[in-house]
């Protein structure tokens, strides 16, 4: 678990209806705002394409996170350098999987009705001392969800939050938008 973190119920009809409204999207383009543990802010857009692919873009920075399938590329336009880790390495596996599972190496330890948000936090089954996700879902009614917000705990306790904002679906994207370009020689890089 989490440092000092203690979680309530799981509701399994919400766990349900939650799986079945992410398996659902393909694409979904939304703009963001992000806020780090210290109360810092950036915006931008964010774009996923599943299985496997998406990116960040930064509206006040240069910077970016892109995924191509396979590697997560992380981008410093103050260091002119990128870092990747194959997706499976990342927190964004579990959203980028070809078939998205409550279960198994992702455990659900809590779901919660908060300010009108539908709220699930997830952790790594055989690793929950890692940190957690905890995604904030808009109930349309009817069964319908829409992804709101994301918060990333990590095992220091420190967050990471992310709201979503004119979120569109179903949209058809450039592929060359998921490749790493290297903004220095402006050429994609292939795996």
């Amino acid at each position: 678990m989490v440092a000092g973190a203690a979680f309530a119920a799981v509701d399994q009809s919400d766990v349900q209806k939650i799986e079945k409204y992410l398996q659902s999207i393909r694409t979904l383009k939304a703009d963001f705002t992000q806020t780090a543990y210290d109360g810092s802010q950036v915006t931008g857009t964010f774009f996923l394409n599943r299985p496997g692919r998406l990116r960040f873009e930064y509206n006040e920075v240069d910077d970016f996170i892109v995924a191509d399938g396979q590697f997560i590329y992380y981008y410093d336009s103050e260091m002119k350098q990128q870092s990747n880790t194959q997706i499976s390495n990342s927190l964004a596996d579990f959203l980028l999987r070809p078939e998205i599972k409550l279960g198994g190496d992702i455990k659900v330890v809590e779901t919660r009705r908060v300010n009108g948000l539908l709220d699930t936090t997830l952790v790594m089954a055989d690793e929950p001392s890692a940190g957690s996700l905890t995604l904030g879902f808009v109930d349309l009614g009817r069964g319908r969800l829409q992804l709101k917000r994301w918060t990333v705990t990590d095992s220091q306790n420190l967050t990471t939050s992310v709201v979503l904002k004119n979120i569109k679906t179903g949209e058809r994207f450039d592929k060359n938008l998921f490749y790493y370009i290297d903004p220095e020689r402006l050429r994609p890089q292939y795996n």
